[in-house]
């Protein structure tokens, strides 16, 4: 047993998992949450069992003292509140040596944004993959399913194979 545990943060096609300890607080995770996918704090609710979790409590407040580094990740809800208007910021794609910045909204699909990389680079869309935490972006997803949001970085590699 010892004073710490994982949590998958679910909700989103990325599902990132964050170390904390029990004693830290709720607030102090979503500022975890925030380093890791730049999503802010105030734009965060965490669920744990059908329970909106409070800030002020500790993590165990929500799964108890006894926590072993054998135990699974424990997977808690993220809802991210949108940003009011839709408004655009901008994003970060990086590459090899390079990095390319592009004007988005949350709302903007996953091929939009390739279709926009085309338009700059000439690469055809269809060989260009983008990640984002680990986890390869699907074409119909909207830009916020992977934690999208001002200044966020995204990866990209070429696939010639396709």
């Amino acid at each position: 047993m010892n004073g710490k545990m994982v949590l998958m943060i679910t909700g989103k096609e990325v599902k990132p998992l964050i170390e904390i300890s029990i004693s830290q607080t709720i607030l102090e995770l979503k500022q975890k949450i925030e380093d890791l996918t730049g999503v802010q704090v105030f734009r965060q609710t965490l669920d744990f069992d059908r329970r909106i979790m409070s800030n002020d409590k500790t993590v165990s407040y929500y799964f108890g003292n006894e926590v072993y580094p054998e135990d699974p990740p424990m997977p808690i809800a993220l809802t991210v509140q949108p940003l009011e208007g839709q408004p655009r910021f901008n994003i970060l794609v990086r590459f090899n040596d390079g990095m390319i910045g592009f004007v988005v909204r949350e709302t903007t699909l996953v091929a939009d944004l390739k279709r926009m990389i085309e338009e700059c680079t000439h690469i055809l869309s269809k060989y260009v993959k983008l990640r984002r935490l680990d986890k390869e972006m699907e074409d119909q997803f909207p830009l916020s399913e992977y934690y999208i949001c001002v200044l966020s970085h995204v990866e990209m590699t070429l696939n010639f194979d396709s």
